[in-house]
């Protein structure tokens, strides 16, 4: 998820990608030698930081600081003096935003940077301002909002400037499986990664912001790659998704296991199919002609996702539209 809103970057240890942009790689004598994959001198680093208070979605079916659904289901966090419950002053989504305990005199840090949200309207799409720049994402979130800040807040200190940090971000795409468009025997289909509990309440309150969206598929499986433990749906806020209306299917190896905490939330699925390519055409015969299908999906049920579709005669990219 990036940075935890008002936590600076020396107290969590960032550790940057190995895939940083060519401009880091050019300072690398910054980073210690033998430790490519880490900051040498974590603790040195200035005090950057994500400013939580300034997120804000315009728009009647946004999602930012008063999201209901990512509020409703997230676990009270306590101090790190007290163990006393926080008292929230912002709050973005699960556990982030601006806090104090009202018990000791521990509060959020002031952050060195901020973003603001200008534009969320869906999935592939994200408009954010920071320190006067603007910057057009092709992903959208109010999580990738964090991913940015964590990357700014890098870039910064290693001595890149903002101007050339923002280069890198503007032009990049997302990763297979993340918010990638698909077709399936003549239907559409809008495959997202989720991998936990606060990046699943984060994508269905996007997908419910997609108009075109006319069905479901959760996939849910237990490989090494997942974590054999999938008892973390019970903390993911499916409710949302319950509320919506939408028809669902599950699918993948916990499938029974997905339709039961479905079922909790207030939706019984309209089939529950382990088989991934049972489930991708009980989707497609339930979707109305011209609506897509979103499959939310567990890392590898994202992977038999994609195996199945580009296996099939019929599987494809779908043509990009916007």
């Amino acid at each position: 998820m990036g940075i935890e809103n008002s936590v600076s970057v020396q107290d969590r240890r960032w550790w940057p990608s190995r895939k940083l942009c060519p401009l880091v790689r050019e300072r690398e004598g910054r980073v210690a030698s033998g430790h490519r994959s880490r900051l040498d001198g974590w603790h040195r680093l200035p005090d950057y930081a994500l400013c939580p208070g300034r997120l804000a979605c315009p728009g009647p079916r946004a999602v930012g600081a008063t999201s209901r659904a990512s509020l409703g289901r997230a676990k009270r966090s306590s101090s790190a003096r007290c163990g006393s419950s926080l008292e929230y002053l912002e709050r973005t989504f699960a556990h982030l935003g601006q806090a104090r305990c009202s018990r000791c005199s521990w509060r959020s840090t002031t952050p060195g940077l901020t973003v603001e949200i200008r534009d969320c309207s869906g999935l592939e799409r994200l408009g954010i301002t920071t320190g006067g720049c603007e910057i057009l994402l092709r992903i959208g979130g109010v999580h990738n909002a964090y991913n940015t800040a964590a990357s700014l807040a890098a870039a910064s200190a290693l001595g890149i400037p903002p101007t050339l940090a923002i280069q890198p971000l503007q032009t990049f795409r997302p990763p297979f499986g993340r918010t990638e468009r698909l077709e399936f025997e003549g239907t559409r289909f809008l495959l997202v990664l989720m991998k936990n509990p606060a990046g699943a309440g984060a994508v269905i309150d996007q997908i419910l912001g997609e108009r075109d969206i006319a069905t479901v598929v959760v996939m849910v499986s237990d490989q090494w790659s997942d974590g054999r433990d999938v008892s973390w749906i019970w903390d993911a806020d499916f409710e949302s998704l319950a509320r919506s209306g939408l028809p669902v299917v599950t699918g993948g190896r916990r499938a029974a296991d997905a339709a039961v905490r479905l079922k909790y939330a207030g939706s019984v699925p309209r089939a529950v199919l382990p088989n991934v390519v049972g489930a991708l055409r009980r989707a497609c015969r339930i979707a109305p002609i011209g609506g897509t299908v979103a499959i939310l999906a567990t890392y590898s049920a994202m992977l038999d996702a994609r195996a199945a579709i580009f296996a099939s005669r019929v599987g494809r990219m779908a043509p990009v539209t916007g």
